[in-house]
């Protein structure tokens, strides 16, 4: 009898202390999600939306479907129990992938009894490195105590990581289970300092947004992961931003070059290949090289509205980004080159109407005019022919009927396929308007945990300008100045081509949106004050 009042006054404890964990390391979450077996027994109050998810599926695919409803609600902390913990793990990778809702901060609350086959099994499971921001809490019955322990990271030679547990502390409940002693303040942090550990990169040689060459061993700043003992120089202006990222996290930039140089596809059977299917196939976490998207989202994010006149500034604020951003994206223009010597040809519409042929190494240029329904681009995607890049090397000396494909990137440097050397760019000359524009995008693994620093970063460097730096500084690296020079010059006596002087006219849209924006804010506040005044005015005087 007296056994079973211990268990339910360590049991009343334990919920107590489980309570003050989730609030103190997981309120700060859009939602949390409770994951439970059948004997499991938990209540908990939270001040954000809770969704508990009861594990009686009978196989797995009904608890990923489950679990990608809950994550698509919203859920970003977990609390798994422990009936729970190896069928939540089990699924992790593959819910979150079949998922369209994108958590930066994943963290996990975990109740285990971590016998020697559970800790076993564990340590060797495969989404240990996908899951770094979790804490085990294990209780002991006989003892009144629960041990608190984390995963420890390290990286396995010549590949790989290895796990560990870490005791952070020992704590007894029969003290007051609502008081957190001082390590468990913070949330266990493994991403500030990864020691080493290896961040995985799919890339293709594309100068001069992504090069990585042989070295000697130990003399690079990246390693292959085919053979897993070259170094490799990674260079250019999208892998700067991940050197720079493991500059900051201490991190070690692992790369797999893909084979065949392909962007790769997901095929209707469900196989992949190329940047893609390293992805999908778990081989690499993260993969670039000038990789384009016809589509952009944004996903929304929790805002107050408790206020209309901060709602109201708010939303005109971001009519206003809008506008900005869309006159300054940073995006990649895709553009021509064309002969020099016949009559000029200077937009798109002129060159629809020239008949003229246009060409490149890939089809893969056309992905972003297939839905195009303006004639002139639609002229211009049935105009476009593939050739090997000998043949086209060929055809830039001695074809004056032809133009081939080209980038310009975001601070006006071109990258050029390797088939137009520097002879052929004193022939040509690039249009005075882009063909078409797209965003470039690192496309990363739904479950990689350094996606949110990541974001950081970019909007860091880009605030700050450092692109540009890089930018000039992977050209000149990789490409040389030369060519840049012939094909900014091309144009250099066209009288209409000066540079045009920014004044206060082009940002009056973007100032006149500010202004009524503040001018409804103020008076909505002022309201808001008036009626606030009058209400406890009046509360005031019936009270007297």
């Amino acid at each position: 009898m007296e056994s079973e009042v211990n268990s339910l006054q360590f049991n009343s404890a334990l919920e107590l202390f489980l309570k003050t964990l989730v609030l103190t390391h997981l309120s700060g979450h859009y939602s949390l999600c409770v994951i439970r077996g059948v004997l499991d027994d938990v209540r908990l109050e939270f001040p954000r939306t809770t969704v508990t998810i009861g594990l009686v599926a009978s196989n797995s695919s009904e608890l990923e479907d489950i679990l990608v409803s809950s994550i698509n609600a919203g859920c970003e902390g977990f609390l798994v129990m422990e009936d729970a913990l190896f069928p939540f793990l089990d699924n992790f990778r593959s819910a979150h992938e079949a998922a369209y809702f994108r958590a930066n901060n994943k963290r996990i609350v975990a109740v285990t009894r971590l016998g020697i086959a559970e800790r076993e099994r564990l340590l060797q499971h495969d989404s240990m490195e996908v899951t770094p921001n979790i804490l085990l809490v294990t209780p002991n019955v006989s003892s009144g105590t629960v041990d608190l322990y984390t995963t420890k990271l390290s990286p396995a030679d010549p590949r790989g990581i290895l796990t560990n547990l870490t005791l952070i502390d020992q704590i007894l409940l029969t003290v007051d289970p609502t008081l957190l002693p001082e390590p468990l303040r913070k949330f266990p942090d493994k991403l500030s300092n990864m020691e080493g550990r290896r961040v995985r990169l799919a890339t293709l040689p594309y100068p001069p947004c992504a090069v990585a060459n042989e070295v000697p061993l130990g003399k690079g700043n990246a390693r292959s992961t085919v053979p897993a003992n070259n170094s490799l120089q990674a260079d250019g202006t999208e892998i700067l931003m991940i050197l720079e990222l493991c500059h900051r996290h201490n991190c070690t930039l692992e790369i797999e070059l893909v084979a065949n140089s392909e962007w790769g596809q997901v095929y209707p059977n469900g196989s992949s290949d190329g940047l893609i299917g390293s992805l999908i196939e778990r081989r690499t976490d993260i993969a670039m090289a000038a990789i384009y998207r016809c589509l952009y989202v944004e996903q929304s994010v929790p805002l107050r509205n408790d206020m209309i006149a901060g709602s109201i500034l708010l939303s005109f604020l971001l009519f206003g980004g809008f506008m900005v951003g869309n006159s300054y994206a940073g995006a990649l223009a895709s553009v021509m080159t064309i002969p020099r010597y016949e009559k000029s040809i200077d937009t798109r519409a002129d060159f629809a109407a020239s008949g003229m042929k246009w060409s490149g190494t890939t089809v893969a240029w056309m992905n972003s005019l297939l839905m195009a329904e303006q004639p002139e681009l639609v002229t211009i995607r049935n105009n476009y022919e593939v050739y090997d890049g000998d043949t086209l090397a060929r055809f830039s000396h001695t074809r004056r009927d032809m133009g081939y494909v080209h980038e310009r990137l975001q601070y006006g440097s071109y990258a050029l396929e390797s088939f137009i050397d520097i002879n052929a760019t004193r022939l040509l000359q690039p249009l005075k308007e882009d063909v078409f524009w797209e965003q470039i995008i690192t496309a990363c693994s739904k479950t990689w945990p350094l996606m949110g620093y990541y974001d950081d970063l970019i909007l860091r460097v880009q605030q700050n300008g450092i692109l540009r730096y890089w930018e000039l500084g992977s050209v000149i690296r990789n490409m040389g100045l030369e060519i840049q020079r012939n094909l900014a010059n091309a144009r250099v006596h066209d009288a209409d081509h000066e540079p045009v002087k920014l004044l206060i006219a082009h940002f009056l849209g973007v100032f006149f949106i500010l202004f009524v924006g503040l001018t409804l804010a103020t008076v909505t506040f002022l309201a808001e004050l008036i009626v606030y005044r009058a209400k406890t005015g009046r509360a005031g005087i019936i009270q007297a």
